[in-house]
């Protein structure tokens, strides 16, 4: 059993991701196109991306992957006007962050032009 201490210190050893990617589509388009943005990223960058795995309920949804060996956890929600994705990631990965920040960034916009 992990104390309320142990659980305070690895909240606090993880690198978080914040992204809002506006849109013009609607909820319900938004969601559709935003569903595929994991298979999207695992299919560009299979040598970089494993073990993904997404679980969605009407327009929000949980995800984890791997990447250089960490595991990247998250939600994301879509809106009527904008996505969000948050997420965390070990403090170690932190120095990949950005890389991986940019990356779903790409993606997401991509999907939601």
């Amino acid at each position: 059993m992990i104390s309320n201490n142990t659980l305070i210190i690895y909240n606090t050893c993880m690198a978080s991701i914040d992204i809002s990617i506006p849109h013009k589509l609607g909820a319900t388009e938004a969601t559709k196109r935003i569903k595929t943005l994991l298979k999207s990223i695992k299919k560009e960058y299979l040598d970089k991306v494993s073990d993904v795995e997404e679980k969605w309920k009407d327009s929000g949804g949980t995800f984890s992957f791997k990447t250089m060996g960490f595991k990247v956890f998250g939600e994301l929600e879509v809106g009527d006007t904008s996505a969000h994705i948050t997420g965390s990631l070990p403090f170690m990965a932190s120095i990949f962050k950005g890389n991986i920040e940019a990356i779903i960034k790409k993606k997401a916009r991509e999907l939601l032009k």
